[in-house]
């Protein structure tokens, strides 16, 4: 049961979730998310081993997330939609290779419209801004 659980989290949050939010959703000790993790890793590596799976679990950093392997992906892209609008990609990947980053010098790099894209992607809940003096410092 617990197991399912952590798959059910893992599945429908579409997203690398952490063990926090594992605990908040389905009220389990970190001992047994970390022992379904493991689980979970095992199981749908052997079953990727032999074909019988297109999904796997992958840990993204202190994240984990249920994901298409990557020789699937080619197949089904079209029918995958872009979560993040494709004129917030250049921002995403400035902050996440600079990180942390300063607001004020990300629109040095790109100009004016870094504050709106900021703000988007804060409310999509790809980055993170903290006030920092007269700026924000900006981290994925």
């Amino acid at each position: 049961m617990k197991t399912l659980l952590v798959e059910a989290a893992l599945f429908s949050s579409g997203r690398p979730i952490s063990i926090e939010e594992m605990k908040e959703a389905t009220s389990l000790k970190e001992s047994e998310i970390k022992n379904a993790l493991e689980s979970l890793m095992k199981k749908y590596g052997n079953r990727a081993r032999k074909d019988e799976t297109s999904l796997e679990i992958a840990k993204c950093g202190e994240k984990y997330a249920m994901q298409l392997r990557a020789r699937y992906v080619e197949y089904v892209k079209k029918l995958a939609k872009m979560e993040v609008p494709e004129k917030l990609l250049k921002t995403l990947a400035l902050i996440a290779y600079h990180q942390p980053l300063e607001q004020s010098r990300l629109a040095k790099m790109i100009g004016n419209k870094a504050y709106d894209h900021v703000k988007e992607l804060n409310e999509l809940g790809l980055i993170r801004a903290k006030k920092y003096g007269r700026t924000k410092l900006l981290t994925t």
